[in-house]
């Protein structure tokens, strides 16, 4: 918890305001929120004098709250509090992963079946009554041969971008608690190609915040 105090004289000397650069993550949720500031510092120190009105002025277009209407007096204190959490909800990782997973299984569903349909259709060239032994669903593989290629053009985890999602929502969680992402990047892509699952993906994440 925070209390912030905006005062304003009728001067002609300003303070210089110091700022730090606001750290975006690269995997967040959307939040709006009322800057305090909103104002970039300037190297040129201005000394025109202002009136209160136009220091009034100022303030109503920068922050919130502020009345339009100057009031009477040589001096304006506007108070202001702001409560900030700054706390990790480590759930916020499971339900991030839970948002990608429908992705990832897309697409390694449709190399599989793209793996499948390419072994069958060999199959098929030297077999002419290749149906009568396949199964169902394999069968129906076969016949979605050109579908499934068409479907799965383009779709591949390491280019789609999801990869990336992963391996930057894993260096963000290391950098807010501290830990070492050493070895963990090739993990990802080791699971994603070989065992993945939703399941094994949260195991790995809570093991990563564990080391």
């Amino acid at each position: 918890m925070r209390s912030d105090r905006v005062t304003v004289k009728n001067t002609d000397e300003d303070d210089d305001e110091e700022h730090e650069k606001a750290t975006h993550p690269s995997c967040w949720q959307m939040s709006r929120y009322e800057p305090l500031w909103h104002f970039l510092r300037q190297e040129a120190e201005d000394r025109r004098g202002f009136s209160i009105a136009e220091a009034h002025a100022w303030l109503h277009n920068l922050l919130p709250n502020v009345p339009s209407k100057c009031p009477p007096a040589d001096t304006i204190t506007n108070n202001y509090q702001c409560a900030v959490n700054g706390e990790l909800n480590h759930d916020s990782i499971d339900h991030c992963l839970k948002l990608i997973d429908p992705k990832i299984t897309s697409m390694l569903t449709l190399e599989t079946q793209k793996l499948y349909a390419a072994a069958l259709k060999e199959l098929e060239s030297n077999n002419d009554d290749i149906y009568s032994f396949l199964s169902p669903a394999n069968a129906k593989i076969l016949r979605d041969h050109d579908e499934i290629y068409a479907n799965a053009e383009g779709q591949f985890v390491e280019d789609s971008g999801v990869l990336a999602i992963l391996e930057n929502l894993l260096l963000a969680r290391a950098k807010l608690t501290g830990k070492s992402t050493r070895g963990k990047m090739e993990a990802i892509k080791e699971l994603i190609s070989s065992d993945y699952s939703l399941q094994n993906m949260q195991k790995f994440f809570k093991n990563a915040a564990n080391d």
